[in-house]
């Protein structure tokens, strides 16, 4: 059994510059989480919490 996370914001270049041409391009960051309950299990031996990852992207419309 595992739980996953994915909040992520992000923002239009278009719209933080003014520049029209970028109006589909969009930065942002985000964190991914992952944790299950074999953090708390003796099952699989020591363990703990889940895993996390920070990122940031870049998105545009080809």
């Amino acid at each position: 059994m595992l739980n996953y996370l994915d909040p992520s914001i992000d923002f239009s270049l278009g719209d933080l510059t003014g520049s029209r041409s970028m109006h589909d391009t969009y930065v942002g960051i985000g964190v991914s989480h992952r944790s299950g309950i074999f953090g708390t299990s003796r099952l699989l031996g020591n363990v703990n919490g889940g895993s996390n990852y920070i990122y940031s992207y870049l998105e545009w419309r080809m």
